[in-house]
């Protein structure tokens, strides 16, 4: 799915998800954001892909195999108290949530840890208007590995 990083736009990017094999996935969630701060969501759960109109700033995907609502209240809490805090948005926020054990380190925390499952590693995608840089790390955010950093040509939009 990393070619959808060069998708022109949105509406680019779904024309894309609905034409993928999606008997080759897994169940997924995928974000796009486009230009002008517009999000949708795409959810492929093993039968159908779904999409919805999200909002561009602040999205959380979550998952958890023990408790999906909870998880959610938990994350949600902590970036609206975060947000409160630093008053805006921005990278050095979103590196904080993603490294934080709060309410604990646990199941509930964004970088999760549990004794049968953890936060594996991290992606962060910086979309400029000609060339989309994925950088990855392998390993939980709190252990702060060293990112790499691959810049990805977009495509000309129609």
């Amino acid at each position: 799915m990393l070619d959808l990083l060069t998708s022109a736009d949105v509406e680019d990017a779904g024309e894309r998800v609905i034409a993928i094999d999606e008997s080759s996935y897994r169940p997924f969630e995928l974000f796009a954001i486009g230009p002008a701060g517009e999000g949708r969501l795409w959810r492929w759960d093993g039968r159908e892909i779904a999409t919805r109109e999200a909002p561009g700033e602040g999205t959380l995907l979550i998952s958890s195999s023990r408790d999906v609502r909870r998880a959610r209240a938990e994350r949600e809490a902590l970036l609206e108290r975060l947000l409160r805090e630093r008053g805006r948005l921005d990278a050095d926020l979103l590196a904080a949530f993603h490294a934080s054990h709060e309410p604990e380190r646990g199941a509930w925390s964004p970088c999760m840890h549990r004794e049968d499952a953890s936060t594996v590693s991290e992606s962060r995608i910086r979309v400029g208007g000609s060339v989309v840089e994925f950088a990855y790390r392998p390993g939980p955010p709190c252990e702060g590995a060293p990112f790499v950093k691959k810049e990805i040509l977009r495509r000309a939009t129609a």
